[in-house]
């Protein structure tokens, strides 16, 4: 988390008086002898209860646990992306008892608009009137165009 980030939310009147301001916190400190050491610049000489600012600011620092921040894909394990893996990811998402279902619906022997057409409907993608409605489509009516008693869906 970067210096500007910890002061605004603890020590605002810090912050404004910081010659650090947007740097990391990998800029403004650093390990000297096992000891994380901070190296904050100021505009100018604090005020006395300023200077208890800067006390509270360093007891709250050095609660913190850092570490280093690194971005890692979890699905692989060097820990680097692949597009194979993220393929892998989405495809075990998907699967589960419909594909099953789909994998026989798409053998079966139909026209492919029938059989496109029966998939919308399974799915719930056909643009009825209630569908068209949900979508933001500005409609007079939800009601069957047909009956004018139920609303139109699949």
């Amino acid at each position: 988390m970067g210096w500007k980030c910890w002061s605004q939310i603890y020590v605002p009147r810090l912050y404004s008086l910081s010659l650090n301001q947007g740097q990391t916190v990998g800029k403004v400190s650093s390990w000297v002898q096992s000891e994380w050491r901070w190296s904050l610049r100021w505009r100018r000489t604090r005020f006395e209860w300023e200077s208890s600012l800067e006390t509270d600011l360093f007891t709250l620092l050095s609660g913190a646990l850092l570490k280093k921040d690194v971005q890692v894909w979890g699905k692989e394990v060097p820990g680097l992306f692949s597009v194979n893996s993220a393929y892998e990811c989405l495809a075990k998402r998907s699967r589960g008892p419909q594909s099953e279902f789909f994998k026989l619906f798409w053998k079966a022997k139909a026209f492919p608009n029938v059989l496109t057409t029966a998939w919308r409907v399974l799915l719930g993608r056909v643009p009825t009137r209630v569908c068209l409605n949900r979508r933001g489509v500005m409609m007079n009516s939800t009601l069957c165009a047909m009956c004018q008693s139920k609303e139109e869906s699949c």
